[in-house]
């Protein structure tokens, strides 16, 4: 997308330069820097025929020397020898300096490639692509043109330079230098551009690193479901996340031990994977960060800004409205940071909240302003994003779930639905412990692990 900056009189036309858009020249670039080499590498070969080529004119100047006063003598035929052999050393003269020509001719057609390999990876202003073609073509044509006069003869290069090879290699070296002059000049004004963007970028990242994360709010993949396990669980949730017409919040719900948190994981992974999940906040009653909801908009606010562009703008403003929004309370947060942020995002298909754990939150009376706040906003959030929520079966989270979700919640503790997993969950984790301990030689037995799984009663954690 073209944009015009405007400066005095002075207008600079800028847009992306993106290797995408050279994709087609891709690999005509590659063998490019492959004919260069090789172009460079056969004019540094005939250096040495150049030095033989030297020790020849240094003897025929000696020889010029001692026989320039016998030139002078009246003898028949001497002084037209000496002139041809004077022409001719000045001829020879003049094909070295062209040889040495030629040699730094590939100098600088290397020197100007070498430019362009390290400047063509940026993203270039739009003027600097016709710079940028030109130099492809003016070095093909050198390589192309030193390649030849490499594997031409002495006298044949001696006959066609006088008349073809000193015009051509002064317009290569004059088209070098042009356009070395030309890539610095835009590569600087592409140094400004990039000081300006990463600028704006660091002060973004800067405002965003005032708000206060939570670390390890986010799913982990270590706590992910066993393979093949609580399979009709999590097609019942993820059929849910695409379905257009369904509730916007999804209550998942059971006693402590049924394996809750592992599916929320499991989903939140899926989702991430599939850029779906747009925030997570997984309450941990141990942990000092998350076992209270007071980092809990920040950190959703966090992610949000990490997912788009549109929702990191939304949030940047906010913060420049109310610089100190970290410190409000919970209520005055959530509506600027995420609720308002997600009106903003115009996306296909919705994206994902998952809050996890919401009774390891606190207990009813430390948590009533968070349950009040999500009674409030969560049927504001859930008309633009959706919304996954899993807790134990408490009244006070209960109450602060929209009618629909609270009417109709996903069961995770059906034990019939359980059991084959548990057992499998079981029969998986002590095969672990064999592999530890290799004379646990047929242990466990297949009964062993039959009523181990029976005690377990459809539960994970005993």
């Amino acid at each position: 997308m073209n944009k015009k900056k405007v400066c005095g009189r002075v207008y600079v036309e800028v847009s992306a330069y993106h290797e995408d858009d050279q994709s087609s020249k891709e690999g005509t670039v590659d063998d490019l820097g492959s004919v260069i080499r090789k172009a460079e590498a056969k004019i540094l070969a005939f250096k040495p025929s150049y030095d033989r080529f030297s020790d020849v004119l240094t003897g025929m100047n000696v020889i010029l020397t001692i026989t320039a006063p016998l030139a002078e003598l009246p003898l028949p035929g001497l002084k037209t020898a000496h002139d041809i052999l004077r022409r001719t050393y000045e001829l020879l003269e003049e094909q070295k300096e062209r040889d040495q020509n030629v040699e730094n001719l590939a100098f600088d057609m290397a020197q100007l490639w070498t430019i362009f390999s390290e400047v063509k990876g940026l993203d270039m202003i739009k003027s600097m692509q016709d710079v940028i073609i030109a130099s492809i073509e003016q070095t093909r044509a050198c390589a192309e043109f030193l390649d030849k006069y490499a594997e031409t003869g002495i006298l044949k290069r001696f006959v066609t330079g006088y008349f073809v090879a000193d015009e051509r290699i002064s317009a290569f070296q004059a088209a070098f230098r042009d356009l070395k002059d030309r890539i610095t000049r835009g590569t600087s004004l592409q140094t400004w551009i990039i000081v300006v963007r990463n600028h704006a970028e660091l002060t973004e990242k800067m405002d965003l690193h005032g708000l206060s994360e939570a670390r390890d709010a986010s799913y982990n993949e270590a706590r992910t479901c066993i393979a093949n396990t609580r399979q009709k669980d999590l097609e019942r949730i993820l059929r849910w996340v695409d379905d257009p017409s369904a509730n916007g919040v999804y209550w998942l719900t059971g006693v402590a031990g049924c394996g809750k948190s592992t599916i929320t994981h499991t989903v939140a992974k899926v989702l991430s994977e599939n850029h779906r999940l747009g925030a997570s906040f997984f309450f941990n009653r141990t942990d000092a960060l998350l076992n209270n909801p007071r980092l809990f908009c920040t950190t959703l606010a966090s992610h949000l800004a990490r997912y788009d562009s549109s929702l990191r703008r939304a949030i940047l403003d906010a913060i420049k409205t109310d610089p100190g929004i970290d410190a409000k309370p919970l209520p005055n947060q959530i509506g600027p940071l995420v609720s308002m942020a997600v009106q903003k995002l115009k996306l296909s298909v919705p994206l994902v909240l998952v809050f996890d754990a919401l009774d390891e939150s606190g207990n009813p009376e430390s948590r009533k302003e968070f349950m009040a706040m999500l009674r409030k906003e969560l049927p504001i959030l859930s008309a633009h994003v959706k919304v996954l929520i899993t807790s134990r079966d408490e009244d006070d989270i209960r109450a602060a779930l929209p009618l629909e979700a609270a009417r109709r919640p996903h069961r995770a503790d059906v034990k019939d639905e359980t059991r084959t997993d548990v057992r499998l969950y079981i029969q998986t984790q002590l095969r672990e412990v064999v592999r530890r301990f290799p004379r646990l030689e047929n242990w466990p037995t297949t009964d062993e692990i039959t009523r181990m799984a029976e005690r377990a009663d459809g539960l994970f954690i005993w």
